[in-house]
């Protein structure tokens, strides 16, 4: 090849140098293998941007507006806002998780908060992990993330024990799982949710206690 080409062309070709010569060689995709987690995740975010552009102006503004008295917080504590549209498309992601009729206005109340009696333990004989809560607070669900715990605070999908998230309503006062075999730790995070797409603040920890 005697063109000084370099970079991709088309769906298929790759222009490049190797060993000093000018060459071109088949463009290789490498396929994404998504979960079925992950491709769910990915399909409401997708749904939620095109359910974002059938809105009107003026339905815009008020997730601006709205989104403005909506603290969050980042990991060092620090309070911040997100955009009307992040909002939206958080809430229209919460309403395909618990299969609620989808928003188009913001919420007209404030976000729910802690959960009330919240309990993550241990439970020695079954091996379990046992979440209890009350229900006796303004939540309509409980949204609860369990990670195996690897030594290096590094959180892991390879191991068999998995990533498992869970939905409950309100009436169930409890959840049982995941199974932790000799005493495996997990770290979880667990938040209130309502029909609407609004949610509370995450309650984080590890379980069993104490590290590593």
């Amino acid at each position: 090849m005697a063109v000084d080409a370099r970079g991709s062309f088309g769906p298929g070709v790759v222009f490049g140098k190797y060993r000093g010569t000018n060459v071109a060689r088949e463009r290789i995709r490498t396929p994404i293998r998504r979960t079925d987690s992950e491709q769910a995740a990915r399909d409401r975010l997708a749904r939620g941007a095109r359910a974002w552009g059938d809105l009107t102006e003026l339905q815009r503004e008020e997730w601006a507006v709205y989104a403005e008295t909506i603290d969050r917080i980042d990991p060092f504590g620090n309070i911040y806002h997100v955009t009307g549209q992040c909002e939206f498309m958080g809430d229209y992601a919460i309403t395909m998780i618990v299969d609620e009729a989808r928003p188009t206005g913001p919420p007209e109340w404030e976000p729910p908060g802690e959960i009330e009696g919240l309990r993550v333990s241990w439970n020695e004989q079954s091996e379990r992990v046992w979440t209890s809560w009350t229900g006796e607070q303004e939540i309509e669900y409980v949204e609860l993330f369990f990670t195996p715990l690897v030594l290096g605070g590094r959180m892991s999908t390879s191991s068999h024990m998995l990533t498992m998230h869970a939905v409950r309503g309100i009436g169930h006062d409890h959840y049982s799982g995941p199974y932790l075999p000799g005493a495996k730790k997990v770290i979880f995070k667990i938040r209130g949710l309502m029909s609407n797409g609004q949610r509370g603040p995450w309650a984080r920890g590890l379980v069993p206690p104490g590290y590593p």
